[in-house]
């Protein structure tokens, strides 16, 4: 039997034994992400993408949600009300 693990659990581990500062990595995301924030939202825009650094990241209503590699099949943004 293969026993599978969580995104929470990996991030926990990652946090804590790991050694990963997550907290100074959100800091850099939210850093990278600002200027592309800015001018999306003077735009009137509330769901965008950021192609940035080999990777797309996906932005809706302020929060980065995902971000995936360039490499990755294209998609879609889903079209919600």
């Amino acid at each position: 039997m293969t026993i599978g693990v969580s995104d929470h659990a990996l991030l926990r581990f990652l946090s804590r034994a790991g050694g990963f500062d997550l907290e100074t990595l959100r800091k850099q995301m939210q850093a990278a992400l600002t200027d592309a924030s800015a001018a999306a939202l003077a735009l009137g825009q509330s769901r965008y993408t950021v192609k940035m650094d080999g990777m797309i990241f996906v932005v809706e209503n302020g929060v980065c949600v995902t971000m995936i590699a360039k490499s990755d099949k294209p998609f879609l943004l889903e079209q919600r009300p």
